[in-house]
């Protein structure tokens, strides 16, 4: 829960900010393990009347990197699961290692796919593609993302992610800043998420 507090703080003071790209990466290795099982188990005892709000305003706060009037690029390397792999596709845009160890592993944890997950995947990969990936919580590669039009570049190391994201953010940001706005306002994911 802190860090989802600290995580909207971040964005609100970014969409502050003047800049024309915002670029999410890890302070590690992985991109995001996804949620705090702990976080869930806790609440998973709680009536549903109660815990669907709770798990509301938790992924809003993460899925409000959509809001921003930026481009937003997540730099993926390491692992991206679950609810972290949702964060990394709720950016407009994604680069990622090859061997990045991604999956949407909801259902093989017993857990209803949350954080937008169905809206997201079907934006990433297409209706089928998406049905299979959530349905068999089957992990996947960076490879395949990129293969499969989820990332716009692929890197061979996340030594070679610093170039392949900045050579990125760079072409994005030689755009006008007020075209990439609405451009930006134009292309968001429709409507209020299913979270």
């Amino acid at each position: 829960e802190a860090v989802a507090r600290d995580f909207s703080s971040a964005v609100k003071r970014a969409a502050r900010e003047k800049s024309k790209v915002v670029v999410l990466e890890a302070a590690g290795a992985s991109f995001s393990a996804g949620g705090d099982l702990a976080f869930i188990e806790k609440n998973m005892t709680r009536p549903k009347a109660a815990l669907s709000p709770l798990m509301r305003r938790f992924y809003g706060a993460f899925l409000s990197i959509r809001a921003l009037p930026q481009v937003t690029i997540a730099k993926m390397q390491g692992a991206a699961v679950g609810a972290g792999l949702c964060l990394a596709l709720a950016c407009d845009l994604r680069v990622v290692v090859d061997d990045a160890k991604l999956g949407f592993n909801f259902v093989r944890l017993g857990l209803n796919p949350g954080m937008a997950a169905w809206p997201l995947a079907r934006a990433a990969f297409g209706d089928a593609r998406a049905r299979e990936l959530l349905f068999t919580g089957r992990p996947f590669s960076g490879r395949d993302l990129h293969a499969w039009g989820g990332a716009c570049a692929l890197a061979k190391t996340p030594l070679e992610l610093d170039g392949v994201c900045a050579e990125l953010a760079g072409r994005v940001a030689s755009g006008s800043a007020e075209s990439l706005r609405l451009l930006k306002a134009e292309t968001r994911i429709g409507g209020d998420l299913s979270l």
